[in-house]
C-alpha cells in the first residue's frame, strides 16, 4: 500500500482549487460571498451547555427513597467483545468501575461473606451484538443493597419506583444520566420547574466520531425524562487521534471561544491517543509481530505526546480549558477486539483525521494553526498507514466470519463518519481552524475512500 502522506497532500489541493473554483462561480451569481454558517463565535450555541458535568458522588448524595437500603452505587461497566455477560468465551466478563457509593455494603446482612459472594455476582448481561453497531459495550447501572438482596438498575423505567418522587436536583439528574444523557450541574441545572418537575441541561456525543448536541429535558416526579429541544453545540471534531478502548467521554469543553473548545476536544483525544499505541505496542509484541510494527507503534506514541503539547498551546491561546483524560479498567483484549478497534479508530477515524489536517493546515486563516496541523497531518497519515499495516497482520490470525464482522464494522464507521459532517461548521470556527465546510469534507471523505480503493 502506497504512503498516504502525499495521496493526501494532492487530494487537498484537488479540492481546495475546485472550492475556489466554485466559490468564484457563487459569488458573480450572487454579488457576495458566502454568507452560510454564524460569522460570530458568540452565536456558538455551545455556550449554553459549558456548565460541568455533574459528580457521580453529587449524583448519590441526596438521593432519597421510602425503600430502606444499606447500601448504593453508580457502577460504570465496560465489555470489548460480542456476547451475552462477556461475549466470545476467552472475553472474561465485563470491567466494572464504581464510579460512586453512599452506605455501607451488606451492613445488615444474615452472612456478611455469602452477601459479599452475591455482590460480586452482579453485573449486566450484554446481549448479541450488545449495542447493534458496535461490539464495545459500556453501561452505567445503580446497584442498590438491603440486608442479603441486592438489586441493579440499569435504566430508569426500572430503577424510577426507587427513586420515586424525584425531589432533588440531584435525583433528576441522576435520572437522566440512567437515560444515556450526561446532565450538567450549576446554579442554573437542574432547575426546579413549577409542577413538581426539573429542567436538566444535558449533553450527548454520537458514537464514531459524531456531532455532540446540547439537550434540555423535563424530568417528572414520576421520572419521566422528555426532551425538550436539541441543538448541535460540537461539530465532529474529525477524528484527532486514536481513542482507546474505555475512554472516559467529556461531557463538555468549557472555554471563551469555539475554537479554544475545539482544540481543548482535540488535546484530550491526542492525549488519550497515548496510551491506546503503548497498548497496541504490547499486543503486537504479545502475538509476535515484527520489530518494524512494533517500533511504528512505539513512534506513534511519542508522536502524540508532541501532539498533546502542540493542541494544548493552540487551546490555550484561544482560551480552551483542556481536561484530563480518564480511562476506565479494561481488561486483556482479543485479537478479535483489537482487530475492530483498528477497524473504526484507525483504518477509518485516523486515516480521515489526517486527510483533514492536511486540509486544515491549507486554510486555516491563524499562521499557529496551520503550522501545527501540517505537523499533524504529516505524523497522522503515518498513524494511518500503521493502522492498514495492522489490520493486513491481524487478519490471517482471524476466522472468516471474525473478518467479515471487522469489514461490517469499518462500513459502518464510514457511513457514521459521513453522517456527522453533514453538519455545518460554524464559519468563525472554518476560518480559524481551518475545517472543511460540510460540502469540502464530503468530497475530502469520497476522495480517501477512493485512494484507498486504489491503493
Amino acid at each position: 500500500m502506497r504512503r498516504l502522506a502525499p495521496l493526501f497532500s494532492a487530494l487537498v489541493s484537488t479540492i481546495l482549487g475546485a472550492s475556489t473554483v466554485a466559490a468564484c462561480s457563487s459569488a458573480d451569481a450572487t454579488g457576495g460571498a458566502d454568507a452560510g454558517g454564524a460569522d460570530a463565535d458568540s452565536a456558538d450555541a455551545g455556550s449554553t451547555f459549558l456548565a460541568p458535568a455533574c459528580s457521580e458522588t453529587s449524583l448519590l448524595d441526596s438521593i432519597t427513597s421510602a425503600e430502606a437500603y444499606d447500601y448504593i452505587e453508580l457502577r460504570y461497566e465496560f465489555v470489548s467483545s460480542i456476547g451475552d455477560g462477556g461475549g466470545i468465551p476467552d472475553a472474561g466478563p465485563p470491567a466494572v468501575e464504581v464510579l460512586a457509593k453512599k452506605g455501607e455494603l451488606c451492613a445488615t446482612a444474615t452472612d456478611k461473606a455469602r452477601c459479599l459472594e452475591a455482590y460480586a455476582g452482579v453485573g449486566t448481561r450484554f446481549g448479541t451484538p450488545c449495542n447493534g453497531v458496535y461490539p464495545d459495550c459500556a453501561a452505567e447501572s445503580v446497584v442498590v443493597n438491603q440486608g442479603d438482596t441486592f438489586r441493579a438498575f440499569s435504566k430508569l423505567n426500572l430503577v424510577g419506583p426507587f427513586l420515586a418522587p424525584i425531589d432533588s436536583p440531584a435525583e433528576a439528574a441522576l435520572a437522566a444520566r440512567l437515560q444515556g444523557y450526561r446532565p450538567l450541574c450549576d446554579t442554573n441545572t437542574p432547575l426546579a420547574l413549577p409542577g413538581g418537575s426539573y429542567e436538566v441541561r444535558a449533553v450527548v456525543r454520537e458514537p464514531c466520531f459524531g456531532n455532540k448536541y446540547g439537550y434540555r429535558l423535563d424530568v417528572s416526579a414520576g421520572g419521566i425524562v422528555t426532551e425538550k429541544s436539541k441543538e448541535l453545540i460540537a461539530p465532529a471534531s474529525g477524528v484527532c487521534g486514536r481513542r482507546p478502548e474505555g475512554l472516559r467521554e467529556v461531557a463538555a469543553f468549557a472555554g471563551a471561544t469555539s475554537a479554544g473548545r475545539f482544540f481543548a476536544q482535540c488535546t484530550h483525544l491526542e492525549a488519550a491517543s497515548v496510551p491506546a499505541f503503548l497498548t497496541l505496542e504490547r499486543e503486537l509484541g504479545a502475538l509476535g509481530a515484527g520489530p518494524k510494527l512494533r517500533a511504528a507503534a512505539r513512534r506513534a506514541a511519542r508522536d502524540e505526546v508532541r501532539h498533546t503539547k502542540m493542541m494544548r498551546s493552540l487551546a490555550e491561546a484561544f482560551g480552551g480549558v483542556c481536561a484530563d483524560v480518564e480511562l476506565a479498567a479494561v481488561g486483556p483484549r482479543t485479537v478479535f477486539a483489537m482487530a475492530l478497534e483498528n477497524a473504526r479508530e484507525g483504518c477509518v477515524g485516523e486515516t480521515y483525521g489526517a486527510a483533514q489536517a492536511a486540509f486544515q493546515a491549507q486554510t486555516a486563516s491563524d499562521p499557529r494553526v496551520r503550522s501545527t496541523l501540517a505537523v499533524v497531518a504529516r505524523d497522522e497519515a503515518r498513524h494511518a498507514d500503521l493502522a492498514w499495516a495492522v489490520d493486513r497482520f491481524l487478519a490471517p490470525l482471524l476466522t472468516e466470519a471474525e473478518r467479515r464482522e471487522v469489514a461490517r464494522v469499518r462500513d459502518e464507521a464510514w457511513a457514521a463518519l459521513t453522517t456527522s459532517l453533514e453538519q455545518e461548521p460554524s464559519a468563525h470556527l472554518r476560518e480559524v481552524t481551518g475545517l472543511p465546510s460540510a460540502r469540502d469534507a464530503a468530497l475530502l471523505l469520497s476522495g480517501v475512500r477512493e485512494l484507498l480503493a486504489a491503493a
